[in-house]
């Protein structure tokens, strides 16, 4: 009876076991390889870039700048800084895309947009994961 158990058993082995994490004492020990590596990048020069207006996509950041950008603020003209703004929570713009305009990513009259807009003419500062 035992012996017909056996494949089971080295199933679970070679299955299971490769999976599992331990500790070794308060710390998990597992690979942080695949975690986002994250930086912030003040003081970015306005970018003149016409897809940051483009409407609420939420892929503009991967296009523009190769990662996701997970929170930004804004230097007004008055050299104020802006709160921080995180992308799809607190950051539909009070102000809308007024014309239609063909861009790589076009956007059309009247369509709400982000408050990344003004990256293309505002100084902003922020935290982008690759």
């Amino acid at each position: 009876m035992m012996f017909h158990s056996m494949p089971v058993l080295c199933m679970f082995v070679l299955t299971v076991l490769p999976h599992l994490t331990y500790s070794q004492g308060d710390r998990m020990i597992y690979s942080t390889a695949s975690e986002l590596r994250c930086t912030e990048l003040t003081n970015r020069p306005p970018t003149r870039d016409c897809r940051w207006v483009a409407g609420l996509n939420r892929n503009v950041d991967f296009l523009a700048r190769r990662g996701r950008i997970v929170a930004y603020k804004i230097r007004w003209f008055s050299g104020r800084w802006s709160n921080w703004y995180v992308p799809g929570i607190n950051d539909i713009d009070v102000k809308i895309n007024t014309v239609t305009r063909s861009c790589a990513i076009p956007y059309n009259a009247n369509s709400l947009r982000r408050r990344w807009s003004n990256f293309y003419d505002h100084v902003h500062t922020y935290i982008i994961c690759i």
